[in-house]
């Protein structure tokens, strides 16, 4: 009995999710489409069903992301369901992606996967009543064309709905391969019994639909800050990116951090659309205006070639916190620091000026209260690279915070352990600090202990846990460890002994160097004559390549 009535509950549910729209509320639906995106698509009676195989390939989950910021950017444009696991005779596992569908389209979608029958009799009578009133029916294929044929069939049951599935039901298909995986018995009866359009390839550019895949992954900070569409699109780059590697196919595009929505040229034909040339059109079109602006620098900075060598870089751009103080203190040291050597000094927070010819002129290289997502990937492969062959690199206080999670190999890589807090009301207080490693050439001249007033970093782990050297810890007995005002945690205390919390540390990369020193909000620390010995002994360590004995 309790399975029967879960059984008719739950068919309930999905006849009244497929329930007609009202007349007034197609009016409605009218009113809120623009011509521009009407296409072949009649907004006031006509319907659209969306069909997702995702099996095995997992650029149906993008696909999904991006209708889903399509209708959003169209509210009560159009009538849609949406149908997943509509798939054909192809091997590999279906991805469950019911997290990711119930965000994207609350309840105006099936699941044909768990539940095929009654999927398919909901988009029966769907389809059925949308003829009976005059409407069209537009199908767009994102799989394979099994599920498709088994509905129209259903429908040819109907004498007098016959001659109207040649008339008014149209079926989308962009895919040699969706054609392939189909069953053929069923893929002919499809092709002979409705509308069938045959449209170019959505996986490449300039063949008469537009490209949506891409290796490019820099649309991706913008796709996440969109605020209609980037909840969505974090859960299906979440779920393809852990799904891809153990595919039955793994997608080229998703693999390379890119994007592959394909899937999405049937809709595009629908709305009229093919003419957008490829997914930066698209993205253009469908989100926010406020995510479009280019987050990353394009045109880098102009620097003379007349600069001394060797000659030191100093980046300060930041998307999060800004310490003004602080990176003036830090710009000025580091310029006189030049100076006095006669070395060449720039500085910036031009993000464009990460690339391998203009690194090349830099042998040091400091992040200067560096915050936030600032670099593109194509800038974070030039820094990584030109670590690689023998960097030397510091960085100052906010460039260690947790800012930076976008960016792994820096986040755990040239920081390590993760900032989780400092303390609030006092924000700067003074502490004691002691040397940790008092034979260390960094610390050469530097007290065996020392006081100085700063905001206080506290962090999730102990450096050494990720390969680094400490160098100078804090005293906690000497400061209150706690945030009073503001932020989940209270406590930031990491143990009682200045050791287990330090805030100066190093590491070697291969023939790479890197100092981190969580010491430097406000500009006053930069006249200490104690923090300036400890930097400039810094910018001697990593530049110095004789003997890895002190790494």
């Amino acid at each position: 009995m309790t399975i029967w009535r879960a059984f008719w509950l739950g068919f309930l549910s999905i006849t009244a999710l497929v329930a007609i729209t009202p007349g007034k509320a197609a009016s409605e639906v009218v009113a809120a489409c623009p011509e521009t995106v009407r296409g072949r698509f009649d907004p006031s009676r006509d319907l659209l069903i969306v069909n997702y195989d995702i099996k095995p390939d997992v650029d149906d989950l993008h696909s999904a992301a991006a209708f889903a910021s399509f209708a959003n950017r169209f509210p009560r444009c159009f009538d849609f369901v949406v149908v997943a696991g509509t798939y054909g005779n192809q091997g590999g596992g279906f991805v469950q992606a019911n997290a990711l569908l119930n965000i994207a389209f609350g309840k105006r979608w099936l699941n044909a996967h768990d539940n095929r029958l009654e999927a398919a009799n909901a988009i029966t009578k769907r389809i059925g009543k949308t003829l009976r009133a005059g409407g069209s029916v537009w199908i767009a294929e994102g799989g394979q064309s099994d599920f498709s044929a088994d509905v129209v069939a259903s429908l040819g049951t109907e004498r007098a709905l016959v001659p109207l599935l040649r008339q008014r039901v149209h079926v989308v298909q962009h895919s040699d391969w969706n054609e392939q995986a189909a069953t053929p018995a069923k893929l002919a009866y499809l092709r002979a019994t409705v509308d069938y359009r045959r449209i170019a390839d959505g996986n490449a550019a300039g063949n008469g639909t537009p490209g949506f895949a891409t290796d490019d992954p820099s649309w991706w900070p913008r796709l996440l800050r969109d605020p209609k569409s980037g909840a969505v699109w974090a859960e299906a780059k979440r779920l393809a990116d852990q799904t891809n590697p153990t595919s039955a196919y793994v997608n080229p595009s998703v693999a390379k951090g890119g994007l592959d929505f394909s899937d999405t040229v049937e809709v595009a034909y629908i709305f009229g659309l093919e003419t957008i040339a490829d997914h930066e059109g698209f993205f253009r079109m469908v989100l926010d205006p406020s995510v479009l602006i280019a987050p990353y620098d394009v045109f880098p900075p102009q620097i003379t070639r007349y600069m001394a060598t060797p000659a030191i870089l100093v980046f300060s751009k930041t998307s999060d916190w800004r310490h003004n103080e602080g990176i003036a203190g830090a710009d000025r040291y580091f310029a006189d620091l030049a100076s006095s050597r006669g070395w060449g000094f720039f500085t910036t927070a031009n993000g464009a000026v990460f690339r391998p010819e203009i690194l090349s002129r830099f042998k040091l290289i400091v992040f200067n209260n560096m915050t936030g997502d600032v670099l593109s990937p194509a800038q974070r492969m030039a820094f990584e690279a030109w670590m690689a062959d023998g960097g030397a690199w510091i960085g100052l206080h906010g460039a260690g915070d947790n800012s930076h999670i976008s960016w792994p190999w820096y986040d755990r890589q040239l920081i390590g352990p993760e900032f989780i807090g400092h303390p609030a009301n006092p924000q700067f207080q003074q502490a004691q600090l002691a040397t940790l490693a008092p034979e260390h050439p960094v610390m050469a001249g530097f007290p065996a202990n020392w006081a100085a007033t700063e905001e206080w970093y506290s962090f999730d782990a102990h450096p050494s846990a990720f390969g680094m050297k400490p160098l100078l810890g804090l005293s906690e007995a000497s400061y209150d460890p706690f945030n009073r005002q503001y932020g989940p945690r209270e406590n930031l205390r990491m143990g009682p002994k200045p050791a287990d919390h330090p805030v100066v540390w190093i590491r070697c990369l291969g023939n790479a160097r890197a100092f981190y020193s969580a010491l430097g909000h406000q500009q006053f620390l930069y006249d200490d004559p104690n923090y300036r010995r400890l930097l400039a002994n810094a910018v001697d360590w990593v530049l110095d390549r004789s003997s890895n004995k002190s790494c």
